[in-house]
Order: C-alpha cells, then sequence, then structure tokens
C-alpha cells in the first residue's frame, strides 16, 4: 500500500497542482453543461411522456461523457492500474473497480429505461396480472445485473475462479452476522417463483388487513387501510400462517351482528335482516344472491336475543365489506325502528328483601324449635 501512494504523491508531483486544478473545472464545466441542457428540455419542451424519453437519453448520454472524461484524464496515471490488493490469483486495481461500477450503472440504467418503457406495453399487449408483472420485473433486473458483471470481468481477464474466495468470506459472514439476510433473500425468490402472494394481493396479518404493493429482496411492503405500509421480512411469509384472501376465489363472506330485545318478535326481526340486505343490494351489486343469505340465531345473551346475518360480496377491493356493512347497519336501524324492534340495553334485575321479614321470619323459627 506504501508503493501505492508514493505512485501518486510523485504523480501529483510530476503533474503539478495545476493539473489537477484543470481536471476540477472541466469536469465542473461538464455538469454545468448537464444541467443547462436538463433545464432547456423542461423548458422548451411540454410533452411529459416525450420530455421523460428526453431527460432518460440525456442521463445516458451525461454518465458516458464523465466516464469517458474520467478515464481519458487519468489513463497516464500508474495509480489507476497499480492494484489495490489480490482476490485469489486476480490483482485489484482501481481502474477494475471503476469498470465494474461503470458496468453496474449502465445495466440499471439500461434497466430502468426497459422498465419504464417497454415492459409496460409488454404487460398491457399480453394482459399479464400485476403479480405476475412484479415477478418478471425483479427477475429480468436480477439477471441483468449479473450477467453485466460477469461479462465485465470476463473482458477485463478478471478469474472468476478468484470469486470462490469470496465466496468464502461471504460464507464466513452468514455465519457471524448476515444469515437473516440470506434468509429473507432466498425466500424473496422463492415467493417469486411459487406465488404465495402477489402484487395487488389483499391479505391479513395478525388480524390487519392490507395490499401487497411490492415484493423486495429482502422485504415485502404492504399498504394498510389506514394507508400506512408495512415492511415484512420474506421469511414470514414462509414459516407463518396468515391469510391471502385474494388466492383463488376473490368472494368474501360477511357477517353482521345483531341483538334485539327479549320481548321482540323474533320471526320478524329474522324477516327485517333479510329485507334490510335486499334494500341495500339494489345499490350494491356486489351482494351475491348465491350463496343465499341467512340468519342464525346465535345466544340467549343476558340483556339481549343475538343474531347473525350470513351474505357474500363478489369482491373485497375498495374496501366493500365495511361500506356494505355500514349501509346494511342503517337499513335494519331504520326497519327496526319502524317494525317496533327494540334493540337491547345493559340491564340486571335486583332483589330487595325486607329486614324485618326477616327477623320475624328467624323468630318464629325458634319458637316453632322450642
Amino acid at each position: 500500500m506504501t508503493h501505492i501512494l508514493k505512485d501518486w504523491l510523485d504523480y501529483l508531483s510530476a503533474h503539478g497542482v495545476g493539473y489537477w486544478i484543470a481536471g476540477l473545472l472541466s469536469f465542473l464545466l461538464l455538469l454545468a453543461l448537464y444541467f443547462l441542457c436538463r433545464k432547456l428540455l423542461h423548458r422548451f419542451n411540454r410533452d411529459h411522456s416525450l420530455s421523460l424519453l428526453l431527460q432518460s437519453i440525456l442521463n445516458w448520454l451525461a454518465s458516458f461523457v464523465f466516464i469517458i472524461f474520467f478515464i481519458s484524464y487519468f489513463s497516464q496515471s500508474r495509480w489507476f492500474f497499480n492494484p489495490l490488493f489480490k482476490l485469489g490469483q486476480t490483482d485489484v486495481s482501481t481502474f477494475l473497480l471503476f469498470s465494474v461500477g461503470f458496468a453496474i450503472l449502465l445495466a440499471i440504467r439500461f434497466v430502468n429505461g426497459v422498465k419504464r418503457f417497454l415492459l409496460p406495453s409488454i404487460f398491457r399487449r399480453y394482459d399479464i396480472d400485476p403479480g405476475a408483472q412484479a415477478t418478471i420485473t425483479t427477475l429480468f433486473t436480477y439477471i441483468v445485473l449479473i450477467a453485466v458483471v460477469l461479462v465485465t470481468l470476463k473482458q477485463l481477464n478478471f478469474d472468476l475462479t478468484s470469486l470462490s474466495v469470496f465466496a468464502g468470506v461471504i460464507g464466513v459472514g452468514v455465519g457471524f452476522g448476515i444469515r437473516n439476510i440470506m434468509n429473507n433473500f432466498i425466500s424473496g425468490l422463492i415467493i417469486l417463483f411459487s406465488r404465495p402472494i402477489r402484487v395487488g394481493d389483499l391479505i391479513e396479518v395478525d388480524e390487519t388487513v392490507a395490499t401487497v404493493e411490492e415484493i423486495r429482496i429482502r422485504e415485502t411492503i404492504v399498504r394498510t387501510r389506514r394507508n400506512e405500509r408495512m415492511l415484512i421480512p420474506n421469511s414470514y411469509f414462509l414459516e407463518n400462517s396468515f391469510v391471502n384472501r385474494s388466492y383463488g376465489d376473490p368472494e368474501i363472506r360477511v357477517t353482521v351482528s345483531v341483538g334485539i330485545d327479549y320481548d321482540s318478535d323474533l320471526q320478524l326481526a329474522r324477516q327485517l335482516l333479510l329485507q334490510a340486505l335486499k334494500n341495500v343490494q339494489a345499490q350494491y351489486p356486489e351482494i351475491l344472491d348465491e350463496p343465499k343469505a341467512r340468519v342464525f340465531l346465535t345466544e340467549f345473551a343476558d340483556s339481549s336475543i343475538n343474531f347473525e346475518l350470513w351474505f357474500w360480496l363478489s369482491q373485497q377491493n375498495n374496501e366493500r365489506e365495511q361500506i356494505i356493512t355500514t349501509e346494511i347497519h342503517y337499513e335494519i336501524f331504520k326497519l327496526f325502528e319502524a317494525g317496533g324492534i327494540e334493540f337491547p340495553y345493559p340491564r340486571q334485575d335486583v332483589r330487595i328483601l325486607n329486614p324485618m321479614d326477616n327477623k320475624t321470619d328467624k323468630e318464629h323459627t325458634s319458637d316453632d324449635s322450642q
């Protein structure tokens, strides 16, 4: 490491401070030119789609210009090609690291461009569901990045068998600290292939209903009905029980519970519950005729006779079960009030005994015993 620092200082001394100042000023000039082009692009282009495309092209060109400038400016520098360390039998230099980083940057830009401009049209053309879209996009990203890194290393005469040393280091790291990360990474790949959950699925985790928004390398992002985001480790979906409401049949059974007073007409209450559902069904066609709605008398409670109204919905999106249940409750209240069905209030019967009667009873009992 000492000889690398010495070579770099000798290089600095040979070229002088002006060389580095000129390089810095040239870089700042290119950067200012890039931002000027961005500003002109936004000012004179009103088409949003075309603006995004031109912006992407500008970013590509800017990346190429900056990389070519950097390589050409330091192409005569020994420190740029001197080895920093050895990986197996291969010397790793600044140029090698810079080249791999440049290849990864280009790959990321290429992937982002394909995901933004090409894949959406393919998905629309072949009517691919959101879950499959997320799987294809993630796998495409992984494959492109891995392929670009391997091809770049091969072109730079990098001995790929040296990566076995790196794999050994990773293995030691897994044993000491990143086992959980690798577990979630592998779990994410299993989820993408076996698809127990997909993007857009409605799931229930620990009694919280949420929609799957994105399946990442380590975690899955879900959106709750309070518009909160939960980050759930991928391994959770393989090691724990959860409910996927969108898996298979999207229909769902909804239950409405009602308690009535003991003095109420039970048959009339049953008819009014079904009538309330029928009235709401005219406004919400998501309520299914089959399976038929049913009313069950579930309990003779302390203060009420409890009923449950069961019915089915054709879909679960947009919080339909909460909205429809609310409307049914309003309708039940209106029909019960018109039909004379009373809702119970909590009550207790208290029996008060006269203390004097108790005393007289005790005296009579004593006289009889004598």
